[in-house]
């Protein structure tokens, strides 16, 4: 790359060699600090004081060991030019510093092989001004010259280290220069880690060192605008953001004036939106506008993370701003380079800001805010977008980019909602962030996205994606809704924020087989869906507490994997949720697939109760019941007792209770479940209460009702009320009465006989 006018351009990438050579000089201002990096400090990473000089050069070492030909990236410099050819540097001063002390000593081991890269031939024969020059105060300045002059030029034979501070050219005042004193440091660290470093090519390493290490140069046009970098970077102590980092590379190439104000103006705008929509515990917008871009590449690219040798990494915007990303048919992702150069113009990049920009304006609206706080029940902001995921914000932002009108954004939200929803629960029909960008830009109008067949477009091809399937995204579930929503569009946008079914109506088709999918039916089975989640809500289950009943245990016994199982924390013991709920958890969900209980939706309501009664007489035969030592199961035990007290619940005409603490339990030792430890194990002579978790001085046991013992809607207190909580507390020392077991014995067999005799009056 050839300098334009012997300057270094905005937003160009240059190696060593093209920065130390030619006529002009890379000046370090009075308005900088000293050089540190040659100081030790303490590091609270490692516990222990060390210095940067060491880390930086092994890692160069290590670079250059892996792939010499390899280019790499040492970051952004920052600087001005005054006067001509001298670049006053205003950040990257350690940096170059390092580097240019590094060079020298290399230069040492290769008899002045790099020379010209460190000092002029002419300026060697006059003033003696090497290419790095410190004008921080005067005896730092003499003493490079004395350095490169003296020492970097002269072989190791000539001078050695320990010689410069007793050498006629070091004077006196040079120890009382800090810049000086850490420069020495420095040295002394770079000669050790070379002594160490075995096999090494100095000519290889530096040539690698000029020719492969690149800086990302920005001008900052004036003095000015370098002393406010400057104080930005040492007040917070920081280099700067990556935001701050972007700007030269997006702006310094463009040589129009109206345009480079134009997109000047652009970024200001840009900066000024973020930071008014920063959260208050954010010091600065960075890493909003930093995520933005971030954004924006995955966006662009359809691609999520940058990968190399199969290993995935977070998207780094300078590099794919500065670089055509390239693809490799092995990782699991490419990018979409055919859009690159577009991508890399400032017109492209406004474009989606101001869709970002859109999304959050248009968030403000209850409409939106109701559909998303349903995705994350918090405030909507640039920061809920941040914490959201990419298939959630990526096609939001890609949608209003290429139709900023939005007539449909509120329907195409929902459509997202049901998308992240089928993706969380695993209902296997979520559609990939990627297929969905396409399918906008495939579409050319709105509407033709929400109707976009993925699977029948035979002239469209999508881009592949490795481990990654095309649904479809107008699937029948879609087709259905989008029939019925032509005249009843929020009775079932109502039906679709229902908090179980978010979006996804499948179950109720589903239970919809002998019928047309008429508004009718479908409202029908709806209310009836409905009617069976209220019975796990204790307030509407009051109204109904019966049918409440028998469906909580009905799903007890559908979804027996779900609900009986292991206690967390114990042992000994098994445990069953009757009335457990946990709408996002997909095990809790998993009823919405078991046609056994989905068909329960299209039963008329007045049939409901009777139905679930005829289909427990069929699958839960009264011999059940008959449970002894012989044949005892801690499962079969718990499906029992949760009947019986369903049954007797009935009788009583009471709601069962909606609490499942840690779950009700049952021990697989039988004797443990007795209520007379004398008499063999039968359902009248045992009891289940809730497990108790290990931990805080309890646990791996069974607890049973205090206050509430002998009420007819608790799980922890035995059939009937014949036994009195003192019986019950005192029963090892005093035997629970044979006559009362057999009392609650004759109990269950009337409950029993009752239930099992009606089957002739289900229809």
């Amino acid at each position: 790359m050839a300098f334009q006018n012997n300057t270094l351009q905005s937003g160009k990438e240059y190696t060593l060699s093209q920065i130390f050579s030619s006529n002009h000089k890379i000046i370090i201002p009075d308005l900088q600090r000293d050089y540190c990096w040659g100081d030790r400090a303490w590091n609270k990473d490692v516990d222990k004081y060390t210095e940067l000089v060491s880390g930086f050069l092994e890692s160069l070492i290590e670079s250059y060991k892996e792939n010499a030909a390899k280019d790499l990236t040492l970051g952004l410099i920052y600087g001005y030019e005054s006067p001509k050819y001298h670049i006053q540097l205003c950040d990257g001063q350690q940096r170059i510093t390092t580097l240019f002390l590094i060079l020298g000593i290399v230069n040492r081991k290769t008899e002045n092989h790099f020379q010209n890269n460190l000092i002029s031939a002419e300026e060697l024969n006059s003033d003696r001004s090497p290419y790095l020059q410190y004008a921080v105060r005067e005896s730092t300045l003499y003493f490079l010259s004395d350095l490169v002059c003296e020492y970097f030029l002269k072989s190791e034979n000539q001078i050695s280290f320990s010689m410069i501070e007793n050498s006629p050219w070091f004077f006196s005042d040079y120890n009382l220069d800090s810049s000086i004193k850490s420069m020495l440091s420095a040295i002394a660290t770079i000669e050790d880690v070379f002594d160490k470093s075995i096999e090494i090519n100095f000519k290889q390493f530096g040539y690698f060192i000029l020719n492969k290490l690149q800086l990302l140069y920005y001008d900052m046009g004036n003095r000015m605008q370098g002393e406010e970098t400057f104080v930005i970077i040492n007040t917070t102590g920081e280099p700067l953001s990556a935001s701050e980092n972007l700007k030269p590379i997006i702006i310094g190439n463009i040589v129009d004036e109206q345009k480079r104000k134009i997109t000047s103006d652009e970024w200001e705008e840009r900066e000024e939106w973020f930071w008014q929509n920063k959260t208050k515990e954010e010091a600065t917008s960075d890493d909003s506008i930093n995520q933005f871009f971030i954004w924006y590449w995955q966006v662009r690219l359809l691609q999520e993370k940058s990968w190399k040798n199969k290993t995935g990494y977070p998207l780094n915007p300078r590099e794919l701003f500065t670089k055509k990303p390239k693809t490799d048919e092995e990782n699991e992702e490419n990018p979409e380079t055919e859009r690159w150069e577009e991508s890399i113009q400032t017109i492209t990049i406004h474009k989606y800001f101001k869709a970002f920009q859109k999304l959050i304006n248009l968030s403000k609206d209850e409409k939106f805010v109701s559909v998303l706080k349903t995705i994350k029940n918090e405030s909507i902001s640039v920061s809920w977008f941040r914490n959201a995921d990419l298939h959630v914000v990526l096609p939001l932002i890609a949608y209003l980019e290429k139709f900023p009108e939005a007539n449909l954004f509120y329907e195409f939200t929902r459509r997202i909602r049901k998308n992240h929803f089928d993706e969380k629960r695993r209902r296997g029909n979520n559609v990939d962030w990627r297929h969905i960008i396409q399918i906008i830009e495939f579409s050319k109008a709105e509407e033709e996205v929400l109707v976009f067949k993925t699977k029948s477009n035979g002239t469209i091809e999508f881009k592949s994606i490795s481990n990654v399937e095309l649904k479809e995204w107008f699937t029948e579930d879609e087709q259905f809704k989008n029939s019925l929503k032509k005249q009843y569009k929020s009775e079932i946008e109502k039906w679709e924020d229902h908090i179980d079914l978010m979006g996804n109506l499948s179950p109720l088709w589903e239970a919809n087989t002998s019928r047309e999918n008429s508004y009718g039916n479908l409202k029908a089975i709806y209310d009836n869906f409905e009617l069976l989640y209220n019975s796990y809500n204790e307030k509407e289950a009051m109204g109904n507490p019966i049918l409440s009943n028998y469906i909580r245990f009905y799903r007890v016994l559908v979804e027996e994997d779900v609900r009986i199982g292991h206690i967390d924390r114990t042992s000994g013991m098994l445990g069953t949720w009757f009335s457990w709920k946990s709408n996002n958890d997909t095990a809790y969900l998993k009823y919405l697939k078991i046609s056994d209980f989905i068909t329960l939706f299209s039963i008329e309501k007045e049939n409901l109760l009777n139905e679930i009664k005829h289909r427990l007489r069929k699958n839960f035969v009264k011999d059940n019941f008959v449970i002894s030592s012989a044949n005892y199961s801690a499962n079969l035990h718990l499906k029992c007792w949760l009947f019986l007290k369903t049954l007797q619940a009935e009788k009583y005409n009471v709601l069962l209770s909606h609490y499942d603490g840690n779950g009700i339990a049952s021990y697989f030792d039988n004797k443990r479940n007795k209520l007379n430890s004398e008499l063999d194990f039968s359902l009248a002579n045992s009891i289940c209460g809730y497990g108790i978790k290990s931990g805080f001085g309890a646990g791996n046991e069974i607890r049973y009702a205090s206050d509430y013992w002998g009420s007819q809607h608790c799980f922890d207190t035995p059939i009937s009320n014949f036994i009195t909580k003192e019986e019950f507390v005192s029963r090892e020392n005093k035997p629970i009465q044979y006559e009362k077991v057999e009392m609650i014995n004759n109990e269950i067999q009337e409950l029993l006989n009752n239930f099992y005799s009606e089957d002739n009056l289900i229809i």
